[in-house]
C-alpha cells in the first residue's frame, strides 16, 4: 500500500494477489488461509490509496499551473512597467530638450544661428509626435492586456461530434 503511486496500480494489484497466493500456499500445511473477502478489501484499500495518489498528483499539477500563470502575469506586469518608464523618460527628455532649444532661440538674434536650431526643434517635435503615437499603441496594448487579465480563465470549447467514441468506452447518454 505504501509503494503505490499515481501511475502504478497494476503493479500493486499484482503484488497483492501474489502475496495472497503465497500466504495461502504457506498456510495449507496448518489448514489456514486468507479469505477472498480479505483480498477484496485489500484491493479496495489499494484502489483508495491509488485514488489518493492521483489526487495528490493533480494538486501538484494545479499548483504548478498556478505558479506558471503567476510568473507569466509578473512578467507581463514588468513589461508594462518598463514600457511606461521608458516612455516617461523619453517624454521628459524631449520636453527638456524642447525647453532648452526654445530658450536658446530666444537668445539668438541672427537668422543664420536660428536656422539650425529651428531644424533641431522640428526634429525634436517629430520625435515627440512619434513618442505620442507609440503611447497610443501602448495604451491599446494595455487595454488588450487588461482585457486578458479580466478574462484570464476564458478559453476554447471543444465539441466532440463522435458520440460512438464515448459509447465504446462504456459512457451512456
Amino acid at each position: 500500500m505504501d509503494n503505490v503511486k499515481f501511475d502504478n496500480i497494476e503493479l500493486g494489484e499484482k503484488r497483492s494477489r501474489k502475496s495472497f497466493e503465497a500466504c495461502n500456499r504457506l498456510g495449507r500445511v496448518m489448514t489456514v488461509g486468507l479469505s477472498e473477502q480479505y483480498l477484496s478489501l485489500k484491493l479496495d484499500e489499494l484502489h483508495l490509496a491509488h485514488e489518493f495518489q492521483i489526487k495528490k498528483q493533480e494538486e501538484k499539477e494545479e499548483a504548478k499551473r498556478v505558479r506558471e500563470e503567476l510568473r507569466e502575469q509578473q512578467k507581463l506586469e514588468q513589461e508594462i512597467r518598463s514600457a511606461r518608464e521608458r516612455i516617461a523618460k523619453e517624454r521628459k527628455h524631449f520636453t527638456a530638450a524642447l525647453r532648452d532649444l526654445q530658450a536658446r532661440l530666444e537668445k539668438v538674434a541672427t537668422e543664420e544661428e536660428r536656422a539650425p536650431l529651428l531644424a533641431k526643434l522640428a526634429e525634436l517635435e517629430a520625435g515627440k509626435a512619434e513618442l505620442e503615437a507609440g503611447k497610443a499603441e501602448l495604451d491599446s496594448e494595455e487595454k488588450l492586456i487588461d482585457y486578458r487579465e479580466q478574462n484570464a480563465k476564458a478559453g476554447y470549447v471543444y465539441v466532440i461530434s463522435n458520440v460512438g467514441a464515448f459509447l465504446a468506452r462504456g459512457f451512456t447518454r
